[in-house]
C-alpha cells in the first residue's frame, strides 16, 4: 500500500484570514510558510509515507514544497 500525504495551501497572504485584526498580509504570509515549512519538515521525515504533494495555485508554496522534494499539483 502507498502512503501519500496531501496538503492543501491556499495563496499566501488570503489564508488565516482571521488573524488579520492581530497580523497583516505580509505577516499571515510568513506565518502561513512558516507552517507550510514545518508540515513538510514532518512529512519528510515520516519513514511510512512515500509521497507528499502540496496542492495550491500559489507559485511561492510551489517553490517552498520544490525545496522539500514534495510534488506540486495546481489547484484549479
Amino acid at each position: 500500500m502507498t502512503s501519500i500525504a496531501i496538503i492543501p495551501v491556499k495563496r499566501f497572504g488570503r489564508a488565516l484570514r482571521r488573524l488579520a485584526g492581530i497580523l497583516n498580509r505580509d505577516e499571515r504570509a510568513a506565518l502561513q510558510e512558516a507552517m507550510l515549512t514545518d508540515l513538510l519538515t514532518a512529512c519528510r521525515a515520516c519513514p511510512e509515507l512515500d509521497a507528499v504533494v502540496v496542492v495550491t495555485n500559489d507559485p511561492h508554496a510551489r517553490a517552498v514544497a520544490d525545496r522539500f522534494g514534495a510534488d506540486a499539483v495546481t489547484d484549479h
